[in-house]
């Protein structure tokens, strides 16, 4: 019978896992349709936090301590926006205008500047300075705008 010790069993484990972290993203060759869901779930999310900072901004809520962690997810899903938009996936139940993939670098500024505003907060927020926070998020809302206007559908 072959047996492994523990330590060769994590040292196969660890190689395997960077073994497999080399392989390139597979976003491209998902279905469209799965891509555009996924990224609406990324855009709500965000939503969803920034709506959860400005609620202790605004003095409705007092759960100031969560605005750190709302913060960092903010800025853990911007990094993900450039990968949400695969050649292929501008079609279908989307408000993506077609003038991503036409000035792709346009798009990419506008999504850079989005990471870098929502490290701006979250570096705000991890300060505890609620002026500095709201000054932060407020810029988080012009980057936001930075993509939506020339890039999505009006509503």
């Amino acid at each position: 019978m072959f047996r492994l010790s523990g330590l060769t069993l994590a040292l196969l484990l660890a190689g395997a896992v960077g073994i497999t972290s080399l392989s390139p993203p597979v976003a491209a060759a998902d279905d469209a349709a799965n891509v555009i869901k996924y990224r609406k779930q990324v855009m709500v999310a965000n939503a969803a936090h920034i709506t959860n900072i400005f609620s202790v901004l605004k003095g409705e809520t007092s759960y100031g301590g969560h605005i750190a962690a709302n913060a960092q997810a903010i800025s853990n899903s911007a990094a993900m926006i450039l990968d949400s938009f695969p050649q292929g996936s501008g079609s279908g139940d989307t408000a993506a205008l077609p003038s991503i993939w036409q000035d792709w670098a346009k798009f990419e500024g506008a999504a850079n500047a989005l990471k870098t505003a929502a490290d701006e907060l979250a570096a705000a927020a991890g300060s505890g300075d609620m002026a500095a926070v709201g000054a932060a998020a407020g810029g988080g809302g012009k980057a936001c705008g930075g993509c939506h206007e020339p890039f999505r559908k009006k509503k």
